[in-house]
């Protein structure tokens, strides 16, 4: 029982102003029946311009509550959601040798979009807290800044 972790790691954009620098990073989390709590972090410089955060969630079975906090702990947006099924639904393939997968019609969507001007130079954290929860969490970042930065999720 783990998170699987996949990275799009870092691309840089053109057709912004000239001299500034826009940096996108993305994350896809797996939840496989998770219950443990997670956290993103994601250091932010102070010449970063602006932050935007999105989360687009997909719960399967389970409960996910997402927090935004700035490096002071402060939040910026937040979001539950949960599905009424407490466990999967395994659908068999059609053709052999195919392996099956789970579905839900009453699966669960969430969404979070939050762009913050001027934020916070520190670490930004996304803070996951699943109970029994399986399905994806899809996070992207971008920073706006007039010097180059260089992103290292932890």
């Amino acid at each position: 029982m783990g998170i699987t972790l996949l990275f799009s790691f870092l691309g840089i954009n053109s057709g912004i102003a000239q001299g500034d620098h826009k940096y996108d990073v993305q994350k896809q989390i797996k939840l496989n029946n998770e219950s443990e709590m997670q956290e993103i972090i994601l250091p932010v410089k102070d010449s970063v311009n602006s932050l935007t955060i999105l989360v687009q969630s997909n719960i399967q079975v389970g409960d996910l509550t997402l927090e935004i906090l700035d490096p002071k702990g402060d939040k910026h947006g937040y979001f539950s959601i949960g599905s009424q099924l407490s466990t999967p639904i395994k659908n068999k393939s059609k053709y052999q040798g195919k392996s099956g997968y789970y579905s839900n019609p009453d699966k669960a969507n969430g969404s979070l979009s939050r762009t913050i001007n001027k934020p916070q130079e520190g670490d930004w954290k996304i803070k996951i807290l699943p109970k029994d929860a399986t399905g994806t969490i899809n996070i992207d970042f971008a920073q706006k800044s007039l010097a180059p930065v260089f992103i290292i999720l932890k």
